[in-house]
């Protein structure tokens, strides 16, 4: 009757090692156990990958109508045993200490040798590290370091006239914090340059992204306050706009930097000035009626030559007399 007997490269491995066996050539078919456990379980050989000690088996048909099978036992070494960090997540910048232990000696591949590994990531890896001794087979095992990519948007890029109020936000952050501004997603404050507004975003585990809006100041007309004034009943009184403008509207009806109107009653006299860039600025002046001083002197009198005489008048603020008082 025929035989089978098989033959292998290697009787001990390591978990995972290849180990090739062969059986004996001129059967009609084979059989290979574990069936899992062979990468071609129906030729005469074949690698065999085995994480644990297993008796091979190969069944062989040599046309008899009776299967003949041989036993070959592979013994799989235990691997040295080790711990590993857990995976972490940090945010883009940060540093992770990546941290091992062993009976033996371990290193970490593209890292240090028995030692801690502080890594700082561009993007999500995944770090290995090689655990060895001189009596078990070396093992590997991974850690994940991922990254927590926080995100925010501002928006509310705008152009204002200098001292107006604009509103500005942001959003897809967990919390925000404006430079020299408000922790809130909205702000509205005023500006009187134009400025760029930077604002955090923070995401729940606190890693941080800014982004920022752009407010651009227009040119606001520079008016001098007038002051208050007046004149006499009838008479005609000049104003002229305080600073500079491009544009000038008077309540009078003109439109220059100054004003000419007729004094026939108190009024208060405004002006609007504006830019091209539809910026405006703002003033008003009160004109008083001055109303014309009123009082007589005494009745007329005569006195005897060398003789002195007292004469009065009243209802003015200054007075000027024929005899150079």
């Amino acid at each position: 009757p025929p035989t089978i007997e098989i033959t292998s490269t290697k009787d001990t491995v390591c978990p995972r090692e290849l180990a090739f066996v062969s059986a004996t050539a001129g059967a009609k078919s084979y059989k290979w156990y574990p069936q899992n456990a062979a990468y071609s379980p129906n030729t005469s050989s074949t690698l065999i990958d085995l994480t644990s000690s297993t008796n091979v088996i190969v069944e062989a048909d040599f046309g008899c109508g009776q299967p003949i099978s041989d036993t070959f036992f592979i013994y799989v070494k235990p691997s040295v045993q080790g711990s590993i960090s857990n995976d972490t997540i940090i945010c883009p910048g940060d540093t992770a200490t990546l941290t091992a232990s062993t009976n033996g000696t371990y290193s970490w591949i593209n890292g240090p040798t028995d030692s801690d590994w502080l890594v700082s990531p561009k993007e999500d890896t995944e770090y290995s590290v090689r655990f060895e001794n001189t009596r078990e087979c070396p093992s590997f095992d991974q850690v994940w370091v991922r990254l927590s990519k926080p995100t925010v948007e501002a928006f509310g890029d705008t152009a204002v006239c200098a001292g107006q109020p604009v509103s500005v936000g942001a959003r897809d952050a967990e919390t925000y914090q404006w430079e020299n501004g408000p922790a809130t997603a909205n702000w509205q404050l005023s500006v009187d340059s134009t400025s760029k507004l930077i604002v955090s975003g923070f995401n729940d585990l606190g890693c941080r992204a800014i982004d920022s809006v752009t407010v651009t100041v227009f040119n606001t007309p520079d008016l001098t306050p007038m002051s208050d004034t007046g004149a006499c009943f009838t008479r005609f009184i000049t104003l002229n706009a305080g600073g500079t403008a491009e544009n000038y509207e008077w309540s009078t009806g003109s439109d220059s930097s100054s004003t000419v109107f007729q004094v026939l009653q108190a009024r208060t006299v405004t002006l609007r000035t504006y830019n091209a860039n539809g910026c405006e600025a703002f003033d008003t002046v009160f004109v008083d009626r001055y109303i014309p001083p009123k009082g007589s002197t005494d009745e007329d009198t005569s006195v005897c030559f060398g003789e002195v005489v007292n004469i009065s008048a009243y209802g003015g603020d200054m007075y000027v007399w024929s005899t150079g008082d």
